[in-house]
């Protein structure tokens, strides 16, 4: 917490200086959860903040990149999380030497 008060005097910006307190929050209500004895949402906490946030960038970047009114666009492309991890997949398969 020392720590995060001492970036959060020295960040210029608001939205900066609250994702400082929001991670330093998250880990303190983790260790609080876990003296509860909660310990599976000591790891749910975490893994939905971070699922709900990275879908919420892939919904993004597929929306910018798949703008069909700009020159370029393409209407193919990943939908949702699981099509990601699929195409993923298959870029990382396919530029695999030896397949």
């Amino acid at each position: 917490m020392l720590l995060t008060w001492q970036l959060a005097r020295l960040t210029e910006g608001r939205l900066g200086r609250a994702y400082l307190w929001a991670n330093a929050l998250l880990l303190l209500s983790a260790l609080v959860i876990d003296r509860l004895g909660y310990t599976l949402f000591v790891i749910l906490m975490p893994r939905l903040i971070h699922d709900l946030t990275a879908y919420s960038v892939y919904v993004t970047h597929d929306r910018n990149r798949n703008q069909s009114d700009q020159p370029g666009g393409s209407t193919a492309g990943c939908h949702g999380p699981s099509g990601c991890r699929c195409c993923g997949y298959h870029c990382v398969r396919w530029s695999s030497p030896g397949r």
